[in-house]
C-alpha cells in the first residue's frame, strides 16, 4: 500500500503524472472530544438541501459512525446552520439515544445507537417534509407532521461539533454522503457498504475519506466543499467497505453470532443453506431456538472421525433434543476446504423429512425436520447451538441463507455460486457477511447484515476481527469475477483530463488500457496502468491525458486479465476548447515539451529569466522539445501562423 496522502494538493500534483497509480488503506475520519477535534468546510458552505434552497425540498444523508464508549452531553457526528435550529446527528450520552436537534420533536430519537460498533445512519425526507431515521438499513424513526426543516444560513457544514464549536465527541465516522434526493429504503440499504455511484441521482457530496478528506461532487453542489481538519482530527484505517468475505469462527473462543427472534422464521418447510469451511470439527452451523427443549432446528457437521467415509450430516430439534439424526457423507469434508451445504425439509416426499445436498449434489435424506411445536420467534445462532454456547464452529462460514419454501435442486445449483441481491421470492434471511477488511484490523465491524427484506441484522460476538489466522472476516470469492469496478471519472484539470476509478475486487487481472475517441466510435491507445492482479480490498487508480483533443474527448478503460480475456468500463466525456492554446508538461529530468492545440511548423523562441534568447526554432507537428538546459524557469514564446504571439512559463527540474 502506498502511503496515505492527507493532502489533497499533494493529491492533485501526484494526479498530473501520467500513468501514476496508488493503491490506498480504506480510512475513516478519527476524532478525539479532549482535544475539540473536528472537521470543517469553508464558511458558506451548506451542503445539506436547506428548505428553501432546493425546489424538490428533497434531501437524504448517510454516514457510517463508530463511537467506542459514551461521554456524558451531547455530541454531533455532522451540523449546520443556527444554534437552536441546527441541523445535525449525533448521539445524547444521558441514554444514547440518536440525537437529531431541536427541530427534532424531543431533539432525539427513541432508539439507542450501540456502542463499540460501527452503524449506519441514514436521514431522508419528501417534498412534504416527511423524514425518516434508519440506522443499519432499519427505519427506526419518523416524523410525519412537517415540522421537522432545515433553516438555510449559519454555521458552514461541519463534522464532529455543533454549529458553535463548543461539544465534541470521541470516535470516526466513515463515508457520509448527501443528496438533494429521496432515498428509498432499499437504496439506503444497497449502498450501505460503499457501491454508490458519483452519478447517482441528486448526490451532492460524497466524502469517503480514502484518497483525501475531499469531496466528490456531483449535481447539486458545485463549490469548494473540501474540509480542513482542525486540531488532531486525523485518518485512521477503516473496516467499513464492501468485499467477498466470509466469517473466521474460533471454537476455542466460543465465537457466534445472533440474531433477535422473528416469526418470519417459524417454517413448517423451507430450506437452509450455507457455504462451510472447516477444520477438523463437530460443531453447529445453524441454530434456531432459546433451550434444547424449544429448537426448531439446528444443522450440524462433524469430520473429526479418522476415515471421511464417516463424517456426517446432522439435523437436530427439540422432539429429539439429546440426538442429532446424521447422515454419512462418502466423500468427506477436508480441512480448509469450501463446501455448499443445503439442507431442504420436505424434499419431494410427504412427511416430515430433509433432503441433504452438497455443492448442488443430492447425498441423502434424514428422516426429521422442524419442530413446529418448539415456539415462536426463537433467537438465531450462526456457529453455536444457542443454547449453551457449546458445539461451536471452528473454521468459516459463509452466505446463510434460510428460505420459507423447498428449493429444488435446480433452484439450489442456480444459486450456487451466487450472492444473492435479497429481493429473491421466499427468502427469509440472508447473511452474506461482505463487509471488512479480509484478515485485517475489522475492530468495531461486528453487524452482520441481513439482506433479506426482513433486515434481522445479526450480531458477531468474542470475534478478535484482527489478523489472519484468529475470528475474522475472511476473503471468499465464490464466483471468480476478474474484477469489480466500482467507479470511474473523468475531471477536467487546466487543459488535462485527469482519470480515476476505483475497484473493490480483483481477480488475475493484469492491466487497463486508457483509449480516447473524438467521436466516440473509434477509439484509440492512449496508456496503460499495471492492474493489481488478486485483490480483495479496495484500490484507486490515476491516469493523466496532458494532451486531449480539442472538441470532446470520450475516455474508456479496457481491463484485461492475465489469460487475455478483457472487458470496457463506461464510457466518460471531457470537452476541451483550446484552439490556439500553447500548454507544457515534463517528459523527464530537465525535460519537457511545449504544444500547440492545432499547430504545425511555428517559430518559437526560448527565453531566460534574464530575458536572453537561448534558442529559436520551429514547431515540429505543433510540439517543440526542450531539454539540454539547467534546471530553472524558462519562457517559450510561440508565433501563431496568424501573427499571435503566446507565452508559457516552464519549470525544468
Amino acid at each position: 500500500m502506498s502511503k496515505k496522502f492527507t493532502s489533497y494538493l499533494l493529491v492533485v500534483f501526484l494526479m498530473l503524472i501520467a500513468s501514476s497509480l496508488y493503491a490506498q488503506t480504506n480510512t475513516a475520519l478519527s476524532f478525539n472530544s479532549a482535544t475539540k477535534d473536528h472537521a470543517t468546510t469553508n464558511t458558506g458552505t451548506y451542503l445539506v438541501p436547506t428548505s428553501s434552497s432546493t425546489a424538490s425540498q428533497q434531501l437524504s444523508v448517510e454516514l457510517w459512525v463508530y463511537v467506542p464508549a459514551s461521554e456524558p452531553g451531547i455530541h454531533r457526528f455532522i451540523s449546520e446552520g443556527y444554534s437552536g435550529q441546527e441541523f445535525t446527528i449525533g448521539y445524547n450520552g444521558s441514554n444514547n439515544h440518536i440525537y437529531l436537534g431541536d427541530m427534532w420533536p424531543g431533539g432525539e430519537a427513541n432508539v439507542n445507537l450501540p456502542m463499540g460498533q460501527w452503524n449506519h445512519i441514514a436521514l431522508s425526507q419528501d417534498a412534504s417534509f416527511n423524514t425518516w431515521l434508519y440506522l443499519n438499513g432499519v427505519q427506526v424513526d419518523s416524523v410525519m407532521d412537517g415540522s421537522f426543516f432545515i433553516v438555510a444560513g449559519g454555521t458552514q457544514t461541519q463534522f464532529g461539533t455543533d454549529v458553535d464549536s463548543t461539544t465534541f465527541f470521541t470516535g470516526a465516522i466513515d463515508q457520509v454522503r448527501i443528496w438533494d434526493y429521496l432515498r428509498t429504503p432499499a437504496e439506503i440499504k444497497a449502498g450501505m457498504y460503499g457501491a454508490v455511484d458519483s452519478s447517482s441521482a441528486g448526490l451532492i457530496a460524497d466524502y469517503l475519506f480514502d484518497a483525501n478528506p475531499g469531496v466528490t461532487h456531483s449535481s447539486g453542489y458545485t463549490g469548494n466543499a473540501d474540509l480542513a481538519l482542525v486540531n488532531s482530527a486525523t485518518t485512521v484505517s477503516s473496516p467499513v467497505q464492501p468485499g467477498n468475505n466470509g466469517v473466521r469462527f474460533a471454537a476455542t473462543n466460543n465465537t457466534k453470532i445472533t440474531a433477535p427472534g422473528t416469526s418470519t422464521l417459524d417454517l413448517s418447510v423451507g430450506t437452509i443453506e450455507a457455504y462451510v469451511n472447516p477444520t477438523t470439527v463437530n460443531g453447529t452451523i445453524l441454530n434456531l431456538g432459546s433451550d434444547l427443549n424449544h429448537t426448531r432446528f439446528s444443522v450440524h457437521l462433524n469430520n473429526t472421525g479418522g476415515v471421511p467415509a464417516f463424517n456426517t450430516i446432522g439435523i437436530r430439534n427439540s422432539l429429539s433434543p439429546n440426538t442429532i439424526q446424521t447422515i454419512f457423507y462418502p466423500a468427506g469434508f477436508t480441512a480448509g476446504q469450501w463446501y455448499q451445504l443445503a439442507f431442504v425439509t420436505n424434499h419431494d416426499v410427504a412427511g416430515d423429512s430433509t433432503g441433504v445436498f452438497v455443492n448442488g449434489n443430492y447425498v441423502g435424506k434424514i428422516s426429521t425436520g422442524y419442530d413446529v411445536s418448539a415456539g415462536s420467534a426463537l433467537p438465531l445462532t450462526i456457529g453455536a447451538n444457542g443454547i449453551d454456547n457449546t458445539e461451536n464452529w471452528d473454521g468459516s462460514l459463509d452466505e446463510v441463507r434460510i428460505w420459507n419454501a423447498p428449493l429444488t435442486q435446480s433452484q439450489i445449483q442456480t444459486n450456487l455460486l451466487s450472492t444473492l441481491t435479497g429481493n429473491e421470492p421466499n427468502l427469509a434471511a440472508l447473511y452474506s457477511f461482505d463487509q471488512g477488511i479480509p484478515d485485517g484490523t475489522n475492530a468495531g465491524m461486528t453487524l452482520a447484515i441481513d439482506n433479506s427484506p426482513l433486515t434481522n441484522n445479526a450480531t458477531l460476538s468474542s470475534f478478535s476481527l484482527s489478523g489472519s489466522t484468529a475470528s475474522n472476516f475472511t476473503a471468499h470469492v465464490m464466483v471468480p469475477l476478474p474484477l469489480t469496478l466500482l467507479q470511474f471519472t473523468a475531471v477536467k484539470q487546466s487543459n488535462t483530463a485527469a482519470l480515476q476509478w476505483q475497484t473493490g475486487q480483483e481477480q488475475n487481472t493484469r492491466n487497463f488500457i486508457i483509449e480516447r475517441s473524438s467521436d466516440g466510435k473509434t477509439y484509440t491507445d492512449i496508456g496503460t496502468v499495471e492492474a493489481a492482479g488478486t485483490s480483495y480490498t479496495k484500490r484507486y487508480y490515476y491516469f493523466t491525458d496532458n494532451t486531449p483533443n480539442e472538441g470532446n474527448n470520450y475516455y474508456r478503460l479496457r481491463q484485461s486479465d492475465l489469460d487475455g480475456k478483457f472487458t470496457y468500463s463506461p464510457i466518460r466525456m471531457l470537452n476541451f476548447t483550446m484552439s490556439g492554446n500553447l500548454i507544457w508538461y515534463s517528459t523527464g529530468v530537465n525535460a519537457a515539451e511545449v504544444r500547440l492545440h492545432n499547430g504545425s511548423n511555428e517559430q518559437y523562441t526560448i527565453i531566460n529569466m534574464a530575458g536572453s534568447t537561448l534558442r529559436t526554432g520551429r514547431l515540429s507537428s505543433g510540439v517543440a522539445p526542450i531539454s539540454q538546459l539547467p534546471s530553472g524557469i524558462y519562457f517559450v514564446k510561440v508565433v501563431t501562423n496568424a501573427g499571435n504571439e503566446l507565452t508559457v512559463k516552464v519549470l525544468l527540474k
